[in-house]
């Protein structure tokens, strides 16, 4: 049975990688992919862009059952944006888990249930790393 299951995130990094940092996060891809349990169909695209006010990483990997994608920004204060969304079921924990290797400050996400659109189920939730370690 189909689980469309969006997972739309933002992190707060202590630094955001740069552009020799491109091969690490299409191989972080690989492992994303394999740690949800999903396929890839396209192999990941990792690109700095270098737009004055949009410096970052951006790339995308698509699954079997969609895509994943992430924009890194290192200005004002690092952070990312990133999104999977697949018709198969995945664990939110194991992709909270997989974007701490980032070195998450702070983490906020929202999963939609997207299986009826017209009324879809919402869950958000949040870490912040600072609080729970008292810095």
């Amino acid at each position: 049975m189909h689980n469309h299951k969006h997972f739309i995130a933002t992190g707060y990094v202590n630094s955001a990688p740069g552009p020799l940092m491109i091969e690490t996060i299409e191989q972080w891809f690989r492992s994303l992919v394999s740690a949800i349990g999903m396929n890839i169909l396209i192999d990941p695209k990792v690109v700095y862009c270098d737009t004055e006010g949009n410096e970052g990483l951006t790339g995308i990997v698509c699954i079997e059952t969609s895509h994943s994608s992430i924009h890194f920004w290192a200005k004002p204060q690092p952070f990312f944006k990133f999104d999977l969304y697949s018709c198969m079921d995945f664990q939110e924990s194991v992709v909270v888990d997989k974007l701490k290797e980032f070195g998450l400050t702070k983490i906020e996400w929202t999963t939609i249930d997207r299986n009826k659109d017209y009324n879809p189920t919402v869950a958000s939730g949040g870490i912040n790393f600072r609080e729970e370690c008292n810095v």
